[in-house]
């Protein structure tokens, strides 16, 4: 398949008042043409900050991507774009659904002017004809009188109906990639079930690749046809989704299926926990991040952080108990 994303080696920094925070511990993965690729994990584990570096919304002096990152769209270096490749790759290549679309639309203009203005950046078009193809692309994404819609502020909008606007929004500039950042954050089951149809029904129509990224395990189980588990800025398993939810390589991950619901649960029914909590990304963590949540923890897995083993065609999960205590790992 044809490559369009290859990230290696990401590395992500937030400088904050209380210190440096590494959100991103060294990540690699890659997107193909056509296929949608899930980045799942809690909380905090880094998943947006993978998702704004690829966009190149992480700068300096609040953040930064350390020099020996390496992020190549179609081949060409993302890192080493001046303002104007930004500027086409942003919207126009590569589009983006925010988590949250209030904050990510422009209080003070019309729905219908924001998206025109996308379709006037990235393809060209005058004031007028970009307009009636917003109201077109809110057509699409069925919104309900959409022509008077076009014409009405995001405040006018329910959150269901903003988040059809940014999909709207994202896929104007007909881009190779969609990133789509926890697309059903606050929406009712029933919204949620739309929205991801509907981002499924953009990507069959016009071939767009998406990276989703999301904690909610039974969306990426629906939507994606490769899964990485992220935890504490590394991703610890990588596989086919229905190799993943078969065949669970790394504790977290099986932890995280095991939290979740499942098919028949009574809606009474005790859900199985994970002790303890996220490790602290200020400063350097030594060994394994999960080694202290972990119930099948070594004494190499609190020394040495594990490198990814491979299971079989497309899996691989970095655990010692799949390395074994002999073989090497990564440095602390």
């Amino acid at each position: 398949m044809e490559r369009l994303l290859e990230v290696r080696n990401l590395k992500v920094t937030y400088h904050t008042r209380a210190g440096d925070v590494q959100a991103v511990r060294g990540a690699d993965f890659h997107l193909d043409r056509g296929e949608t690729l899930a980045v799942v994990g809690e909380s905090g584990c880094g998943k947006t900050a993978v998702a704004k570096a690829v966009m190149r919304l992480i700068e300096k002096p609040r953040g930064e991507i350390e020099e020996t990152s390496m992020i190549f769209f179609e081949g060409r270096n993302v890192l080493e774009m001046d303002k104007k490749e930004i500027r086409k790759l942003r919207g126009g290549e590569i589009g983006m659904i925010f988590q949250d679309p209030m904050t990510s639309l422009n209080p003070t203009m019309r729905i219908g002017d924001q998206i025109a203005e996308s379709l006037m950046l990235h393809c060209g078009m005058k004031r007028k004809p970009a307009f009636s193809r917003a109201c077109e692309l809110l057509k699409q994404v069925r919104i309900n009188d959409w022509e008077l819609m076009a014409k009405r502020y995001p405040h006018e909008f329910s959150g269901g109906m903003r988040q059809r606007a940014m999909i709207a929004m994202a896929a104007a500039g007909g881009p190779r990639i969609i990133i789509a950042d926890e697309p059903t954050t606050a929406l009712d089951l029933t919204i949620q079930a739309e929205i991801m149809g509907l981002l499924r029904e953009l990507k069959k129509n016009t071939g767009t690749s998406m990276m989703l990224i999301t904690h909610d395990l039974a969306i990426a189980a629906g939507s994606a046809d490769r899964v990485h588990i992220m935890y504490a800025g590394r991703i610890v398993e990588k596989a086919e989704t229905k190799e993943l939810f078969g065949n669970p390589a790394h504790p977290y991950t099986e932890a995280l299926l095991n939290s979740a619901p499942g098919p028949g649960s009574e809606s009474k029914s005790r859900l199985a926990t994970m002790a303890g909590s996220p490790p602290d990304l200020i400063g350097t963590i030594r060994g394994c991040a999960f080694a202290k949540r972990c119930g099948s923890c070594m004494p190499i897995c609190l020394e040495k952080n594990p490198g990814m083993v491979k299971l079989g065609a497309g899996h691989e999960a970095a655990c010692w108990k799949l390395i074994g205590d002999t073989a090497g790992g990564e440095a602390p």
